[in-house]
């Protein structure tokens, strides 16, 4: 059983968008930043690499080239990205959704709603859905933690997107090909929110089933 998870709401007040024609100003490294960098392996070598702003992500807009038809629910409507973005999506950017020539709108992305192993699912604000994979998105901290401790037992579906399904890793379904860079100062506080999440409890139980079942068919101990 692989399922996807909703992902922990946080408080925020929405940020006014930028003037019209303001230009973005270039962005620097920063060591202290909440997000963390992704990374995406092939067999033997790094194929991808994101990194971390301080800039803040209401200043930043970027064009998005999605699919040609979004997935319909009866609650809203979900958009793919099909192609690599400028700069990687995060929360609090504001993004113009286009589908070959047709722009389809412009909305702040909120936040990240769900995760799954190869896709994240982001929530604008009075918008629809928008779903990319994993390498094209930042991640926060406990976002990137989460998906690295629940790997195993996240949804396999969607599969990755093309650009990346070639590669060996992605095609062994136990193998993350993901590595999300978190400053080891802040793990012991991601893992005490994560089993405090009262929404993860089901998938932190079925991981525990599933590590016992794999220990007691290698005679091994299972991981906690």
């Amino acid at each position: 059983m692989f399922t996807s998870f909703p992902v922990e709401r946080t408080q925020e007040s929405p940020p006014p968008l930028p003037p019209q024609g303001e230009e973005q100003n270039n962005p620097t490294p920063d060591a202290h930043s909440t997000t963390s960098s992704t990374y995406v392996f092939s067999s033997s070598q790094l194929s991808t690499q994101l990194h971390t702003y301080n800039n803040p992500a209401f200043m930043i807009l970027v064009d998005v080239q999605v699919c040609p038809e979004p997935e319909r629910d009866k609650d809203y409507e979900e958009w793919t990205v099909d192609c690599s973005p400028e700069r990687p999506l995060a929360s609090g950017h504001i993004v113009t959704l286009q589908s070959g020539d047709q722009e389809i709108g412009t909305w702040r992305i909120s936040r990240v709603s769900a995760l799954t192993r190869h896709w994240v699912t982001f929530r604008t604000a009075g918008g629809p859905h928008l779903r990319a994979p994993i390498p094209w998105t930042h991640l926060s901290y406990f976002e990137g933690y989460t998906h690295t401790m629940l790997y195993t037992v996240l949804s396999n579906y969607p599969p990755p997107h093309h650009s990346y399904a070639h590669k060996p890793t992605f095609q062994q379904l136990e193998v993350n090909p993901y590595e999300f860079e978190i400053p080891k100062r802040e793990l012991p506080s991601l893992r005490i929110r994560l089993e405090r999440n009262p929404k993860m409890k089901t998938l932190l139980a079925l991981l525990r089933s599933k590590n016992t079942a794999e220990a007691a068919g290698s005679g091994e101990q299972a991981r906690p």
